[in-house]
């Protein structure tokens, strides 16, 4: 969640604000002057290190210095990823300059990249007070992530809603309060911004895995499993679609075994509460023993669904295997289940030819759809692989 871009932003920015802005009536003596001259010289041909050298006698002096001076060190150590020294020089100068924006502002995202994050959000929100006009809702999502970071979700939450408010259109700043008040447990709230994202952008991927984030935080599978359906429809990435299947296959599992639950053939209301409750609070194993024993007795597409996927769950994939077989040569709603699961389970372990197989029997049944988009997606991962084998040939 954290806006690289934004901080690269920043940095540039108070870079040249400090270069033709605020020091513009700053004096410093013709000596000064010249090493700073050289010194930025050095800074702009990524000669960090002797940048540090040339002008650490005046940040290390006990006099004041050209502000540029602390800034130009600040920046160089932070190019050198060494954020104690930077955040060290620009307490010092801000010391000196305390209404100096370039300084606390540098001085923020320091204490942010060394993961510092309550102080980076106080010294970004004291920025605020001296940045310009245009630069003033930035600074406070950068305030808002900074708490967030910090998990002081409560106050991260405050500070989105002010962001929020200015601009109340932007995804980034809808999905970052959909986040908070999923940490803080705050559901309700989740699920209006939530509602109020997907209704802005109903056909952005981003939106439904989104949705997904929330609906599994929340224990709700059903939702989660649709979130992640209407994903995997919109991803227009091959790549991100599997890494999207994944997901789906871990969650799709508890959303159909107990909605299977519901539909289970000579099966009082308490052996269905029994199961529930044994899926529901993760007593897999015991559940797992209760259902093999039912379907020992009486074997139906059903119980076979549901003990392939309690195997998955126990990573019991061999097992998991034979069950969806025997369940998919049955008829009905949960035989095309146990195919589906079958042709995931292939995908997941990489059988691209098995996976094809069994997708293909699909495509006249209730999944058609989902089949398609897997076949085409198999076939392009198929002629990414082809060609990623030629290349590793051409190379060797």
């Amino acid at each position: 969640m954290k806006n690289f871009f934004v901080m690269i932003f920043f940095v540039f920015f108070c870079f040249f604000y400090a270069v033709t802005g605020s020091v513009a009536n700053e004096k410093s003596s013709p000596e000064e002057s010249s090493i700073l001259n050289k010194a930025y010289q050095e800074y702009k041909q990524k000669k960090f290190q002797n940048v540090l050298t040339m002008i650490e006698p005046f940040v290390k002096s006990s006099q004041k210095k050209h502000s540029f001076s602390y800034i130009l060190y600040g920046l160089s150590a932070s190019e050198l990823k060494q954020y104690k020294k930077a955040i060290t020089v620009y307490e010092k100068g801000i010391g000196f300059y305390p209404q100096n924006y370039t300084l606390c502002n540098n001085c923020g995202l320091a204490y942010m990249n060394n993961q510092q994050y309550i102080q980076a959000a106080k010294m970004f929100s004291k920025t605020i007070n001296y940045a310009p006009q245009d630069q003033k809702i930035a600074l406070r999502f950068l305030v808002a992530q900074n708490w967030f970071y910090a998990k002081q979700y409560a106050q991260a939450a405050r500070e989105g809603e002010i962001v929020y408010k200015a601009n109340p259109q932007k995804r980034e700043y809808i999905e970052f309060l959909v986040m908070c008040y999923i940490e803080n447990k705050a559901w309700a709230n989740a699920d209006n911004y939530l509602s109020y994202l997907l209704n802005l952008y109903p056909l952005d991927v981003k939106s439904w895995k989104t949705a997904a984030a929330v609906r599994i935080r929340q224990n709700n599978y059903v939702g989660t499993a649709t979130a992640l359906e209407i994903s995997q429809i919109l991803e227009p990435d091959v790549s991100k679609t599997h890494a999207l299947l994944s997901l789906y296959t871990k969650v799709h599992a508890p959303h159909f075994m107990l909605e299977t639950l519901k539909k289970l053939p000579q099966t009082s209301q308490n052996q269905k509460y029994y199961l529930q409750a044994k899926i529901q609070t993760g007593k897999l194993k015991e559940a797992l023993q209760y259902i093999n024993k039912q379907n020992q007795q009486n074997p139906s597409a059903e119980w076979y669904f549901l003990q392939g996927s309690l195997q998955n769950r126990l990573l019991q994939y061999k097992d998991a295997e034979k069950s969806f077989q025997q369940g998919a040569k049955m008829q009905g709603e949960f035989a095309e289940k146990c195919l589906l699961s079958l042709a995931l389970g292939y995908w997941e372990q990489g059988e691209i030819k098995l996976a094809q197989k069994e997708f293909t029997k699909l495509l006249n049944s209730s999944y058609s759809n989902e089949a398609q988009n897997s076949l085409r997606n198999l076939e392009l991962m198929e002629k990414e692989i082809i060609l990623m084998n030629e290349i590793m040939a051409q190379n060797n």
